[in-house]
């Protein structure tokens, strides 16, 4: 019989964001937007001048468009305090009270307004609760649609869905 590790909560769940910032960071090659050039976007990561880098993880704001200001006041002092590196957000950034595309594209921008404006190279994974608005209200924001959206943000290292990830 051999040993199994024992893991916790805390360490499978510091594991599983250690594995998706690892996919997100990676060199791809996307488009450039409103083009059909493909070009090579290269992740500006590195290690500190200590050989650390810090990444913070926020999970589940499941907001709509109008975030609660708790949220954003919360992720900024998360932010000012730990000065990470990276910032990960995992699903689900949404919920389903958007009833248009617009507020889609609100909620989101509320909830990734907090990295952009401190400089801070960030990436999303989406979750089961981040397209509830297109069954609950008819929107038409799809995880593809969402991914191409944040795309366009000056900080956002998601790689881009035609990508194949």
């Amino acid at each position: 019989m051999s040993h199994l590790p024992s893991f916790s909560r805390r360490r499978l769940i510091q594991g599983g964001g250690v594995a998706a910032a690892a996919a997100a960071l990676s060199s791809v090659t996307s488009r450039v937007p409103g083009t059909a050039q493909p070009v090579e976007r290269r992740m500006p990561l590195s290690f500190n001048a200590d050989g650390r880098f810090r990444i913070v993880q926020f999970n589940d704001t499941q907001d709509g468009p109008l975030t609660d200001r708790r949220t954003i006041e919360f992720m900024g002092r998360v932010l000012d305090e730990q000065k990470p590196d990276f910032a990960l957000i995992n699903g689900d950034v949404i919920n389903g009270d958007p009833t248009t595309d617009l507020e889609v594209s609100q909620a989101i921008n509320n909830v990734f307004m907090p990295l952009e404006s401190r400089g801070i190279p960030w990436a999303v994974t989406f979750g089961n609760h981040d397209e509830d608005s297109t069954e609950e209200h008819g929107t038409h924001a799809f995880e593809p649609q969402m991914v191409e959206f944040v795309r366009q943000y000056k900080h956002n290292l998601n790689p881009s869905d035609a990508d194949g990830l």
